[in-house]
This record gives C-alpha cells, sequence and structure tokens, in this order.
C-alpha cells in the first residue's frame, strides 16, 4: 500500500464531489465482491478504491437521464456496467 494525499487525488481529478461518488461506488463493489467471494480484504475498500481511482484504473462516465445524473463505473475488459 502506497501512501497518497488529498492533493494527488486532486491532479487525477478536480471535482471532490465527482472523486467521493466514484470512489464510493468503486469500494462498495469491492466490498460486495469481496462478501460474496468470502474473501478478507487486507485493508479497508475505501482506501483500495482511491488508490484505483489515483492509479486510474477506475473507468466512470456520466449518465444524464431525464433530471437524474448518474455516475457508472464499468469494471475490466467486459465492459458490465454496474
Amino acid at each position: 500500500m502506497e501512501r497518497f494525499t488529498v492533493d494527488d487525488l486532486w491532479k487525477v481529478m478536480p471535482n471532490k464531489y465527482k472523486a467521493i461518488v466514484i470512489a464510493s461506488k468503486e469500494a462498495r463493489r469491492i466490498a460486495r465482491e469481496a462478501r460474496e467471494k468470502g474473501e478478507k480484504l487486507p485493508i479497508k475498500p475505501t482506501i483500495l478504491a482511491l488508490e484505483k481511482l489515483i492509479r486510474g484504473e477506475i473507468k466512470w462516465r456520466i449518465v444524464k437521464k431525464t433530471k437524474v445524473r448518474k455516475v457508472v463505473i464499468s469494471e475490466g475488459p467486459s465492459g458490465r456496467n454496474r
């Protein structure tokens, strides 16, 4: 695990609100997959998600519906959206 600062995150994503939404959705996905597989994570899913966001490993896009904006995270080459 590498140390990172908030400044590292802002360099990758200047909009802090969007960064928090994306990282929290990824953290929930990581926790859910670990729980389904019965695995114990070495560190908190939030830290894992923030590290992935800083390294640019999370693919995301904003989906606009009538009045609601939604962030969709896709994982891996399958392109499966979550």
